[in-house]
């Protein structure tokens, strides 16, 4: 509250346009109250983040629930609903995205199915969704090769997740003892 007071953020009611191509929707109840959608106007058209308002992209495509306990069924459906038409030109739900998606970085998931392993980053996972008009792709040349030197080792640019702390993920030095 203490940056809306103060001038450095604003509560959002509603639908509303932050600039051309960024707008904010409201998203019923979704999975937690108060939940919003922000659709992102792309060369891929449009896309709709969702975050905690859907389950996951699996969820928007096969009309799951997150949890029936926690959520209102019905206002998560008109969630889904919402992203359908907001995306309907484009590619309708593969362009809706969650915050807690199981499929994200793998080939099951077609946005960011475009996904490499960040050359030193301790595993960490980027993703191209989609770049501007004329923009070349941000994925490393190197990607092609399926190959990169990580902490003086050669690994393979798409690290599968349940090997990759075994082979790159170093464990900071702490001195609490168990």
């Amino acid at each position: 509250m203490g940056k809306v007071l103060g001038g450095k953020a604003q509560i959002v009611n509603g639908r509303h346009q932050i600039a051309p191509g960024l707008i904010i929707h409201p998203a019923f109840r979704g999975h937690t109250y108060g939940s919003q959608l922000l659709q992102v106007n792309t060369a891929r058209g449009q896309l709709v983040f969702g975050s905690d308002t859907y389950s996951s992209w699996e969820g928007i495509r096969d009309w799951n629930v997150a949890n029936i306990q926690q959520t209102d069924t019905i206002q998560q459906f008109l969630a889904y609903e919402k992203c359908y038409v907001l995306t309907a030109a484009s590619n309708s739900y593969n362009n809706c995205l969650a915050a807690h998606e199981r499929l994200s970085y793998s080939a099951d998931y077609p946005i960011t199915s475009n996904w490499w392993t960040i050359p030193d980053g301790n595993c960490s996972r980027a993703a191209e969704l989609t770049t501007a008009p004329g923009q070349k792709s941000l994925m490393p040349a190197n990607v092609a090769s399926g190959n990169t030197v990580v902490n003086g080792m050669t690994v393979p640019f798409r690290i599968d997740a349940n090997t990759c702390w075994k082979t790159v993920a170093v464990v900071p030095p702490h001195t609490i003892s168990p």
